[in-house]
């Protein structure tokens, strides 16, 4: 692990930009990934078997945290009755926050023609699939054409060979009327379903939906208390991830109370409920 660097924790300024902590206020943490199994494999399962902290420490050795970050975190924890986790989520919050950052930097490449085109893959094969069904299930003679843009759009009129291209792409898929919902879920689960311009909500989404079943035990989001989202919501304010989008700074005086509102309360609690606006 010699040739890995060091995460440098950021802080958000008011103008909404992302900035390195100042040298002489963070402390420095060696990194083993031994010491990080349990929280490894429990936020590895809560998102979908992607190992975020196995990744980080791939790439990093040591963290360097801001004194008051630290105090923050201890007092959390503590208050929330798992203070034995400190360390593990010292790494947690410097993972959360790298992958936030990353997603709002990468913003710039989400609208290139190849990526929106993969952005949208599962909207056009949904809409490929339903008129497959529809030929499968119904008079195929009405289905009499297929056409293509190119540099000028050029369509094909013999059913014999639009039969033939509907049938090469059945026998693709594997499609038969009786197994067509059971793939058609299974070809679609596969694709891209995110808005990349959304990327950075939904990331923080998933951090959310995590540190809540962290607290609670369980995957309900209807069953949640004002205590358990301001759990989350502290936390989300101390690794510098804006609730609600607006810009914000931690003053040295500021206290972990003050870092949520109860208005920031209610924006999470919906925030957690509705997800729908990340998906194509």
């Amino acid at each position: 692990m010699e040739d890995l660097k060091g995460y440098k924790w950021k802080n958000l300024s008011d103008k909404g930009k992302y900035v390195e902590a100042v040298s002489t206020s963070l402390i420095t943490i060696q990194l083993k990934s031994s010491d990080f199994l349990f929280i490894s494999s429990y936020f590895k399962e809560l998102l979908n078997d992607y190992d975020i902290v196995e990744v980080f420490l791939n790439k990093y050795n040591k963290i360097s945290i801001p004194n008051q970050s630290i105090d923050f975190i201890n007092t959390l924890l503590s208050f929330n009755g798992v203070e034995r986790y400190n360390n593990h989520f010292y790494v947690i919050a410097c993972v959360f926050q790298e992958i936030y950052i990353t997603s709002i930097e990468n913003d710039s490449v989400t609208n290139q023609p190849l990526v929106l085109s993969f952005q949208d893959e599962s909207k056009d094969l949904r809409l490929l699939l339903d008129i497959i069904r529809d030929w499968m299930e119904g008079d195929r003679l009405k289905t009499n054409s297929i056409s293509f843009k190119g540099k000028k759009t050029r369509t094909i009129n013999n059913f014999f060979i639009v039969n033939d291209m509907f049938n090469m792409l059945i026998e693709k898929y594997g499609l038969t009327l009786t197994n067509f919902d059971t793939i058609k879920e299974k070809l679609i689960s596969n694709t891209n379903n995110i808005k990349f311009e959304e990327q950075d909500e939904y990331w923080k989404y998933l951090f959310c939906r995590s540190l809540l079943e962290f607290k609670t035990g369980n995957n309900n989001v209807h069953k949640i208390s004002n205590s358990d989202i301001k759990f989350v919501g502290q936390f989300l304010s101390i690794i510098q991830t804006p609730i609600n989008k607006s810009p914000f700074e931690l003053f040295p005086a500021i206290e972990l109370s003050n870092l949520i509102t109860l208005d920031d309360i209610k924006y999470l609690r919906t925030f957690i409920k509705r997800p729908k606006s990340f998906f194509v």
